[in-house]
């Protein structure tokens, strides 16, 4: 029947046939912008206002029944026939957009067509009613404003992988410097400045890659096991850095009916976590910041910040979630890109969650939300050994270092080397391709963007030499985002790794790559927990252990690494647990710190 309609013409109806009801609706039809329409319950035009005529140049006749598709351009037809033939089999309304002609200057435009179904009180369609708006201009803004968002992600793109760069140099020889045992405390404090500072313009380069994705709808989940108690920790050992450099206390409090492990997205989890500390720690001038983790089984995570510091307007609670704003005063507002906040709020609630905020001005706020995170086993989040590693066992292996940068290569040479690998170097993608099949490497190591060929592409036709397809390669790029990593996977690599280079994830990504097993040097608090002998420890005077108890609930490291020096002083047999304490301390051990304690407690001596 529809098929017979597309061919037949309709005809207007005659004045004597219209009620004065029509009559009404026809007049104010005609006063419309639009091209205003009806249609029978079939779907069977039978009206068109006079814009139809104006804009189109057609008759209203010739536009009755089915014929208004004939003005439709070619690669609009079809769709539009079946989103109307839908609309008329669901009696629901609906809304598409296509292009006609413009009888002015026979151009294509585009139209938002939508249509209602009028119904009686039985819910039977008795007509459909509906408009056709020229939307042309706003689609040429929005092909402009597309236009504007690709040239923006270009630049931030670039920008982000020309930082990272030098940023890869900064911050990897900070990390292997650190792991000099012949440091003075003078010198590996500098270069704990050295790597903070790097790390904080990571940080805000990443909030402003960040932001960008979000603003363009391409944020994702990226879930993963989390091993819970060390990745607090790491939190909190960043933090507690920030608070002690403006004179704070920061508390990270951690009960022991937290689960092991947790499935999430690590990376904005704790960018959301380091985020809100971060801020906290900003805008807090005396007094303390603290971090509290509570469980609510069987999946329920509550995280919550509180500080004493110079609270928030109750009128800005709103606003200091939004881009590019920041709270307190003008000489506060200078660090940062006003970003923290948005990008977290975002996050967390690309989570499931939603952070709240409870706040008085001079005495401080909190901030809070909960998230639903899957609780997994045990062994699947248990966490690798925290020692240095040192070397690894079995024969020795050959690495071979493809990047055009010599001070890149250096970075990994530098960073591998001392673990016993043999390091082969290969400055672009053509000598990389040779020296892969001249030496036969156990494992590539290729930097993605070289000149003349790329990473990729040395990939693509390592992979199809049959001595060499199988050789694990993990890509190195300063381009953290997920595009770079999904087009890297596709063309064979094995793993991907971002600049600047994260030793513990190289490690990690060349243990599993290589099925190794790494031979660590234990860290000294836990070769003073090893070699401890129960009764040698003189523990101190009962109200000293009560103190010390008392800090190490509330995970106060600061004021514990300072009653340590204090016992010291106090009797210098209270020396060893002193120490023993300190060092717990200083590595964040806040499980560690209340197992001596406790072990101790009943046994003080007297005050």
């Amino acid at each position: 029947m529809r098929k017979q309609h597309i061919n037949t013409l309709g005809k207007l109806p005659s004045g004597g046939e219209i009620d004065e009801g029509e009559r009404r609706f026809r007049s104010l039809a005609d006063a419309m912008p639009q091209i205003v329409w009806t249609a029978k319950p079939d779907g069977w035009l039978d009206y068109f206002n006079h814009r139809w005529v104006t804009y189109t140049g057609c008759t209203v006749e010739r536009g009755l029944g089915w014929e208004w598709t004939r003005v439709l351009h070619p690669d609009d037809l079809q769709p539009t026939i079946d989103r109307w033939t839908c609309a008329l089999e669901s009696g629901e309304a609906y809304e598409i957009e296509y292009r006609f002609k413009r009888a002015s200057d026979d151009v294509y435009r585009w139209h938002l067509a939508r249509g209602l179904p009028l119904k009686d009180f039985n819910g039977h369609i008795v007509r459909w009613v509906g408009t056709c708006t020229d939307i042309e201009d706003q689609k040429q803004l929005q092909a402009v404003a597309e236009r504007a968002n690709l040239a923006k992600s270009d630049f931030l793109a670039s920008m982000s992988h020309e930082l990272r760069t030098p940023l890869n140099g900064i911050l990897g020889y900070a990390q292997i410097l650190l792991r000099d045992d012949r440091l003075g405390e003078r010198q590996a404090a500098g270069l704990r400045v050295i790597q903070q500072s790097g790390e904080q313009l990571l940080t805000l380069i990443n909030d402003v890659l960040d932001f960008a994705k979000i603003e363009a709808g391409k944020q994702e989940l990226n879930l993963s096991d989390i091993a819970l108690g060390k990745f607090l920790r790491i939190i909190a050992a960043i933090i507690s850095v920030k608070a002690e450099q403006k004179g704070l206390t920061f508390v990270c409090d951690t009960p022991l009916d937290l689960p092991r492990g947790i499935r999430a997205d690590e990376k904005r989890l704790r960018q959301a976590l380091l985020n809100l500390l971060a801020n906290a720690v900003k805008f807090t001038d005396r007094g303390q910041v603290s971090l509290h983790v509570r469980f609510s089984p069987p999946t329920r995570l509550r995280f919550e910040v509180q500080d004493t510091g110079i609270g928030i307007r109750e009128d800005q609670f709103e606003s200091i979630f939004q881009p590019f704003e920041q709270g307190g005063e003008a000489q506060r507002r200078l660090g940062g890109t006003g970003l923290g906040l948005a990008i977290s709020q975002r996050f967390v609630r690309l989570m499931g969650g939603d952070i709240q905020l409870e706040s008085q001005v001079g005495l401080g706020s909190t901030f809070w939300f909960e998230l639903a995170l899957p609780v997994v086993k045990a062994e699947m989040a248990a966490a690798p050994a925290e020692g240095s590693v040192i070397g690894y066992q079995g024969p020795r292996r050959k690495l071979l270092i493809v990047d055009d940068v010599a001070e890149n290569r250096a970075v990994v040479i530098d960073m591998l080397s001392p673990l016993g690998f043999e390091m082969v170097e290969a400055a672009g993608g053509l000598e990389g391709l040779e020296k892969a099949e001249a030496m036969r490497p156990d494992l590539i190591l290729m930097d993605i963007v070289m000149p003349e060929i790329g990473g990729l592409e040395v990939t693509r036709r390592l992979r199809q030499l049959p001595a060499q397809k199988d050789i694990p390669i993990i890509a190195i790029s300063a381009g953290a985002s997920d595009i770079n990593r999904e087009s890297s996977l596709a063309a064979g690599v094995n793993a991907f790794l971002p600049k600047p280079i994260d030793f513990g994830i190289l490690l990690t990504q060349v243990a599993e790559l290589l099925k190794l097993n790494w031979i660590y040097e234990l860290p000294q608090e836990d070769l003073a927990l090893e070699h401890e002998v129960p009764g040698l420890l003189l523990a101190p005077p009962a109200l000293e252990m009560k103190i010390l108890h008392r800090l190490a609930q509330e995970g106060n490291m600061r004021d514990i690494v300072q009653r340590a020096s204090h016992l010291a002083e106090l009797d210098e047999r209270h020396r060893p647990f002193a120490d023993q304490l300190r060092l717990l301390a200083k590595g964040y051990q806040s499980k560690a710190i209340l197992s001596l304690v406790e072990r101790h407690l009943e046994g003080g001596a007297a005050p």
